[in-house]
């Protein structure tokens, strides 16, 4: 009996193990690798779960792609919302990075991804990037300087000299072009062009004699010139001047360099601030006459000049102590002082605890009988076969055009009779030209007036001359004219005080501070001057004699007069196709039968019970604060002190600090008062 059992347990068991195998093998899902999926709207990326990415950024094998809001890739420029990025073509859609050439232009896109514009470096060069992110080459204005970028295939910001359509330009440092200065030797016009006529200014000696070459070759003449910071004046033939001159009435002395001296002796006379020399005045101690040479008996006579010096006193405070309260003694009790000894350092506990469950029977054993139908194996008798038929073209003929009569024209049959021989004839053309005026250019001036910490100047700018085409007369163009201006400078502020200079001067003074001006020379404009400039007859085309060689001239003669055939033409037909000749295609299925492999039969299936589990409380974690474990030690005994306290006083302000100004009187000479 209990191997009966026995044997109908074991039974049961093989059995559950190979329900369980079974069971096992059916239960993984089939999935399938994360790839590209494409159809006629696009590409989408699958996960390996059957998703796709929408509205997001997502990396694939070390590239990035975009998905709209569909799931499909995007490609070429995309926008999202505050930058461009470049996604290649329809069959790449990678995000792209550094230089990017797109129908036509340049761009370049970030690490990031995001489109460059404006200025941007790329190892160690400059490029500049528009609004729309196309790369600008060769001129450009940017802000308020010209900047050369190269070519269409380069960009780069270029620096120093760049020879350019035929004329050299100066790029700074910045890229910015230079105009209206030298560089170097070189001087660069408005349009920042070298301008090979003009040369550095500088000292020429001719014999024993100097003279200052201007840019433009020319030089100054009767007339000074600030150089270096040093003033130099030039006579009517432009030679630098040295020793005593006179001009516009004042006297003034150049060393053996040219440049003028000012506030010195020379000998027995004195220079002033403006170079001039001083005439019926003290210098300091030393009078010079009318002449300006030093009037050695004449004294000064000293009358005091007091100038006003004020000086601030400060008094302190008067004050006095007064008792606030006695001195006393008092007796302070101390406890003994403790202190904490740590035994254990607090911790932190964390127990994990297992959940606690039970199982429940969902179901009860049993027996399961499972008929098996009867089991058969196809026999192939004939393989499954095709056949192709070729059909012929079935068609017949339809009339395209009924027999018809042409009547035919035909043209005149005729040959070319000579008339007159070829002949050759002389045209003599006059001359073409045009009359033409040029204008010399011309230096201006402009004055600027102080302004702040700046000092008065002057701006001198070239006019260049220009070339216009006129009539026989020429032309009359109205110049400016200018002058050397003296001008009053004062020597504190570097105000023009011309026509103010002691009212001016005693304001300073009063205010505390120096005095004193000098005189300095303006280019200013006077007026103007009308200047004819004859006009040029400039030749356009030159006078020539023209040969023109004339064809011979022929009639026609006539054969045959134009006549008329009629021509009879049969009806034309076309053949209309009623069925196009096809191939036809059978399929013949297999000739087959059936077989018996195996007998139907009935088998006895035993399912053990089925359980469930029910948690009766989940898992859960729990975590313990432990606290220090310590006692307390005793530092100190407690002690009585005896503390002594000092008398408290407090101050008491008779008078509170003061200030106290005093003005004294002293005179140049020494005295005070």
């Amino acid at each position: 009996m209990k191997k009966n059992n026995l044997k109908k347990l074991k039974k049961g068991l093989a059995m559950c193990l190979a329900s369980a195998m079974i069971t096992s093998f059916a239960l993984p899902a089939q999935t399938e690798a994360a790839t590209w999926k494409k159809n006629n709207t696009g590409w989408w990326w699958q996960e390996d779960n059957g998703s796709y990415p929408v509205n997001k950024w997502v990396g694939v094998k070390g590239r990035l792609y975009h998905f709209d809001g569909t799931g499909y890739m995007n490609y070429g420029w995309y926008w999202d919302g505050s930058s461009w990025y470049y996604l290649g073509s329809k069959e790449d859609g990678s995000m792209k990075t550094g230089w990017q050439y797109v129908n036509g232009q340049w761009y370049f896109m970030n690490n990031d991804g995001r489109m460059a514009t404006g200025w941007v470096a790329v190892k160690g060069k400059w490029y500049y990037m528009s609004g729309s992110g196309a790369m600008l080459y060769g001129w450009q204005k940017i802000g308020n300087n010209w900047f050369y970028l190269g070519g269409a295939n380069d960009g780069s910001m270029k620096t120093g000299w760049q020879f350019i359509n035929g004329e050299w330009y100066y790029m700074n440092g910045d890229g910015a072009m230079l105009s209206n200065q030298w560089v170097g030797n070189y001087w660069v016009d408005g349009s920042g062009a070298w301008t090979k006529t003009m040369e550095a200014p500088r000292w020429v000696k001719s014999g024993s004699r100097w003279w200052y070459r201007h840019g433009d070759g020319g030089c100054q003449t009767n007339g000074w010139e600030f150089i270096n910071g040093r003033w130099y004046y030039f006579d009517n033939a432009g030679w630098m001047v040295t020793g005593w001159k006179q001009v516009n009435g004042s006297w003034y002395y150049m060393d053996a360099s040219g440049a003028m001296l000012a506030n010195q002796w020379v000998g027995n006379y004195y220079v002033g601030g403006s170079g001039a020399m001083l005439t019926n005045q003290w210098v300091g101690k030393y009078y010079v006459g009318s002449n300006g040479a030093w009037v050695k008996d004449k004294q000064p006579e000293h009358t005091h000049e007091w100038i006003p010096q004020t000086s601030s006193i400060n008094h302190p405070e008067e004050s006095h102590q007064e008792l606030v309260k006695e001195a006393w003694s008092e007796e302070v009790h101390h406890d003994a002082e403790y202190k904490k000894v740590i035994d254990k350092e607090a911790w932190t506990e964390t127990i994990d605890h297992p959940e606690e469950s039970h199982q429940e029977l969902v179901r009860e054993a049993w027996t399961e009988t499972v008929n098996h139908p009867a089991e058969y194996k196809k026999v192939v008798d004939k393989e499954a076969w095709t056949e192709t038929i070729d059909h012929p073209e079935e068609s017949h003929q339809e009339l395209v055009k009924e027999a018809w009569t042409e009547t035919i024209d035909h043209p005149e049959e005729s040959h070319q009779e000579l008339v007159k021989e070829a002949w050759t004839e002389t045209v003599n053309h006059p001359e073409k030209g045009h009359y033409e005026t040029t204008v010399d250019g011309y230096w201006e001036y402009i004055y600027h007036e102080a302004e702040g910490d700046k000092k008065a100047y002057t701006e001198r700018n070239f006019v260049d001359g220009y070339t216009k085409e006129t009539d026989a007369n020429g032309l009359d163009v109205e110049i400016p004219v200018f002058e050397n201006v003296a001008k009053n400078i004062c020597n504190q502020c570097g105000e023009d005080i011309t026509g103010n200079e002691y009212n001016h001067d005693d304001n300073h003074l009063l205010n505390g501070g120096t005095g004193g001006w000098h005189t300095e020379y303006r280019m200013l404009q006077t007026g103007t001057e009308t200047k004819h400039y004859d006009a040029v007859w400039v030749v356009d085309k030159e006078a020539y004699t023209e040969t023109i060689n004339h064809d011979a001239e022929y009639k026609t003669v006539v054969d045959k007069e134009a006549w008329t055939e009629t021509v009879n033409h049969p009806a034309e037909y076309k053949k209309v196709v009623d069925k196009e000749a096809w191939t036809e295609t059978i399929d013949h299925p297999e000739e087959s039968h059936q077989e018996l492999v195996r007998e139907a039969w009935t088998e006895t299936v035993n399912h053990p019970a089925e359980y469930k589990k029910v948690v009766d409380k989940e898992a859960w974690t729990e975590t313990i604060d432990h606290p220090e474990e310590s006692h307390q030690e005793l530092v100190r005994e407690a002690w009585t002190e005896t503390v002594n306290h000092p008398a408290e006083y407090k101050k008491v302000v008779d008078k509170e600090a003061w200030t106290e100004k005093v003005t004294t009187y002293k005179c140049s000479c020494g005295a005070t008062k």
